[in-house]
């Protein structure tokens, strides 16, 4: 997850993990990673416009 997280924050993909489809003990860390990557695309469409 941490890796995908990475490349999707690279290039301010508009990807998610969300929380279908995933074991319960992976919701919470996919939701924290969620959060992160929505406040890295901020960032990065701020900086685009500029």
């Amino acid at each position: 997850m941490t890796d995908q997280a990475t490349q999707w924050s690279a290039v301010g993909s508009d990807d998610r993990f969300g929380a279908e489809n995933h074991p319960v003990e992976l919701t919470r860390p996919g939701a924290s990673l969620d959060a992160l990557l929505d406040r890295i695309h901020t960032v990065l469409r701020h900086e685009h416009s500029n």
